[in-house]
C-alpha cells in the first residue's frame, strides 16, 4: 500500500478524502470498523452490501465518520441491492464459530447505500441487547466444558487454569456476540498452537497478554477447530508465559519513551537499509517501514504489521536511534468541518479494456488516504454485466475501495475475481468490482417490485 499523493484527473486527493468515510459499529467497545463509504449526495453514501447487511434492520447501530473533515453521522436507513445474497453473507458470518476467517467472500450485487442523519442520539440498552442476540454466534457448551466471564487482564489466569486441568482441548475466547478473537490449543499441560486476531503461536500469546481483552471463554475437551497451517509452538510453556508477562510489563515504559500511544511517526529518509538488524527485527522493520506515514499512532501499529506490539515498538526505537524516522508534529487531518464534493456516479462514462484506473480508500486503521493504479479488464461474467474486472493491487484484507476513471466514480472494489473450476490462473492477479450503475437497481420502483 502506498500513501496517495496525486490523482490522475480532476478530483484532488483532499477532495476525495473529505468525501470518504469509515463505517463503525458503535454498539461495540471499542467501536469496530465494518466498511468504507463514499458520498454520492448530500445525505447518502454508497458502500458494499456485505459490509452492512447484518445491520439492514438495525441501521441505528452504525455511524459514518469522515476523519478528514472531522464529521460524524448516524445511519438512518440502509438499502441493499435487491439481488444481494443476504443468506450467503449470513452463512459466512456464522462460520466464524469454527473456522478462522480472514477475508470477506466475493459476492455478486455487492452494493448498498446508507442515508445519513446528523443527529447522533445514543441507542437504548434494550435495542443494543436485541442486536447482540441477533448477531450472536451459536456456541455449544457442554456440562464438562470449563467456561465463564473473562475480565480485562484475566487471559493469563484463564490459560493457566486450562493448563492445570491436565486435559487436552481448545480454549476459545469470544466477545459479547460469541465471535471468537483468540484460540489456544492445549495438549497434556502445554500450549500447542494459538491464534489471536492475525497473529499465531508465540506472538499471539504475547499480544494477548498485552492487549488484555475482555469477553467470555470456554475450554472444550474436544478440538473442533479447523486450524490453519501453522507449526506447533516451540518455546516451553512456562518460558513463553514468563516472556509474555515481561513484555507486557515493559511496554508502558517503551511507549512513554516513544512519546505516548497517540504519537505518530514518519519516515525521515526515502530509503532504508535494515541489513545490520538481526533477522527477526529486519523482518519486522521491512514491514513497518511503509506504515510510518505520519498517520498511524503507536497504539495501532500492531493492526498494520504482523507482529506483536513489543517487537514492533522495539524495532521502531532502533529505527529512531538510527535517524530513519521522526515524530510527525503536524495534525494528520485538516478537520475543516466541511464534507468534500459529492462523487457523482459515472454511469454513462465509456470504459474500454486497459483504460487506466485508480482505486482510492482510507486506511481503516489510521484514516490515511491511499490510492493504487491499475487497468480495466472488461466484464467478469457473461450474464452479469454489473461485475467488472480490474488488476489494481489492493491490500487483501481491505473491504472496499472506490474505483475511478479520470477522477469519476465507476465502481466499488469487492475482492479477488473468483476463477471457474479448472480455469488456468491468469498471468496477473485479477480483482472484481461492482459497476456503479448497479445503483439504478436500488431505486424505489425496483425495490418495491422486488418486495412485492
Amino acid at each position: 500500500m502506498q500513501m496517495a499523493t496525486e490523482l490522475d484527473k480532476p478530483v484532488s486527493l483532499q477532495a476525495l478524502a473529505d468525501a470518504t468515510g469509515l463505517i463503525f459499529d458503535r454498539t461495540l467497545l471499542p467501536e469496530k470498523v465494518v466498511g468504507q463509504a463514499w458520498l454520492i449526495s448530500k445525505s447518502r453514501v454508497v458502500t458494499l452490501a456485505s459490509s452492512v447487511s447484518n445491520y439492514a434492520d438495525a441501521p441505528w447501530a452504525l455511524i459514518v465518520k469522515f476523519p478528514h473533515p472531522d464529521l460524524t453521522y448516524s445511519s438512518k436507513t440502509i438499502t441493499l441491492h435487491p439481488d444481494f445474497n443476504k443468506r450467503e453473507a449470513r452463512n459466512y458470518y456464522l462460520a466464524q464459530a469454527n473456522v478462522q476467517l480472514y477475508q470477506m467472500p466475493v459476492l455478486d450485487n455487492d452494493i448498498a447505500t446508507i442515508t445519513l442523519d446528523p443527529e447522533l442520539s445514543a441507542p437504548t440498552p434494550d435495542k443494543v441487547a436485541e442486536l447482540n442476540r441477533a448477531l450472536s454466534l451459536p456456541f455449544a457448551i457442554s456440562n464438562q466444558d470449563l467456561s465463564g466471564v473473562m475480565r480485562s487482564g484475566e487471559a493469563p489466569n484463564i490459560i493457566q487454569s486450562a493448563l492445570m486441568t491436565g486435559r487436552s482441548g481448545l480454549l476459545t475466547m469470544v466477545d459479547s456476540r460469541n465471535i471468537p478473537f483468540a484460540r489456544v490449543a492445549i495438549k497434556s499441560g502445554r500450549l500447542v498452537k494459538a491464534i489471536f486476531e492475525q497473529l499465531s503461536n508465540e506472538l499471539a500469546i504475547c499480544e494477548l497478554v498485552w492487549r488484555k481483552p475482555a469477553g467470555n471463554f470456554v475450554f472444550q475437551v474436544q478440538d473442533q477447530f479447523h486450524w490453519p497451517e501453522i507449526p506447533e509452538i516451540s518455546v516451553p510453556t512456562e518460558q513463553l508465559a514468563t516472556e509474555a508477562a515481561r513484555r507486557s510489563q515493559e511496554l508502558p515504559r517503551v511507549i512513554e519513551m516513544l512519546g505516548g500511544p497517540e504519537t505518530r511517526f514518519q519516515r525521515a529518509a526515502g530509503q532504508a537499509d535494515f541489513k545490520e538488524m538481526n533477522p527477526q527485527q529486519r523482518w519486522v522493520a521491512e514491514r513497518l517501514w511503509p506504515c510510518l506515514d505520519g498517520f498511524v499512532p503507536l497504539s495501532k501499529l500492531a493492526e498494520r504489521v504482523p507482529s506483536d506490539t513489543y517487537t514492533i515498538l522495539k524495532t521502531l526505537w532502533e529505527m529512531r536511534g538510527n535517524g530513519l524516522v521522526s515524530v510527525n508534529t503536524t495534525a494528520p487531518f485538516a478537520m475543516s468541518g466541511q464534507l468534500g464534493p459529492v462523487l457523482i456516479p459515472a454511469q454513462d462514462l465509456e470504459v474500454s479494456i486497459w483504460d487506466p484506473l485508480t482505486a482510492f480508500y482510507l486506511d481503516p486503521c489510521s484514516g490515511a488516504p491511499a490510492c493504487e493504479q491499475g487497468h480495466f479488464l472488461g466484464a467478469g461474467k457473461v450474464l452479469q454485466a454489473k461485475i467488472l474486472v480490474h488488476n489494481i493491487p489492493l491490500p487483501p484484507h481491505l473491504h472496499g475501495a472506490a474505483v475511478l476513471k479520470e477522477g469519476r466514480l465507476i465502481g466499488i472494489h469487492n475482492g479477488p475475481f473468483p476463477l471457474r473450476p479448472g480455469q488456468p490462473p491468469p498471468p496477473m492477479p485479477l480483482y472484481q468490482m461492482m459497476w456503479i450503475g448497479a445503483l439504478n437497481d436500488l431505486g424505489a420502483k425496483r425495490l418495491r417490485a422486488t418486495t412485492e
